[in-house]
C-alpha cells in the first residue's frame, strides 16, 4: 500500500483483510536496509490495483520473490475484496 493514507488508514485496511482472511496476523517481515537493492533486484512485478478510502486513492500490489513467491488465488482474492470494499 502507498503512503496517500498515512499509517492509520492503512492498517484499518489491513485490518479488514485480516478479518477476511486474507491477511496474516504474524507480524510483517522486513528487509533489512544493506539488503534491500539485490532484494528489489530478484522481485518480478505481478500487478497493482486501486481502491478508494476516506477519499484517498491507494494501490495495492504484487511481487513475486524466490524467498516470498507470489500466490496468484490470494493475490486474485486481494483485488476482488478491494473492488468490492473499497470501490
Amino acid at each position: 500500500m502507498d503512503d496517500t493514507l498515512g499509517d492509520a488508514g492503512a492498517q484499518r485496511i489491513i485490518a479488514a483483510l485480516r478479518h477476511a482472511g486474507l491477511w496474516s496476523d504474524a507480524a510483517a517481515k522486513t528487509v533489512p536496509a544493506e539488503q534491500k537493492p539485490m532484494y528489489a533486484e530478484q522481485m518480478k512485478f505481478i500487478g497493482q490495483a486501486a481502491g478508494h478510502f476516506e477519499g484517498e486513492t491507494f494501490h495495492i500490489a504484487a511481487y513475486d520473490h524466490p524467498k516470498f513467491p507470489s500466490n496468484p488465488q490470494r493475490w486474485q482474492a486481494w483485488q476482488e475484496f478491494v473492488a468490492k470494499t473499497y470501490p
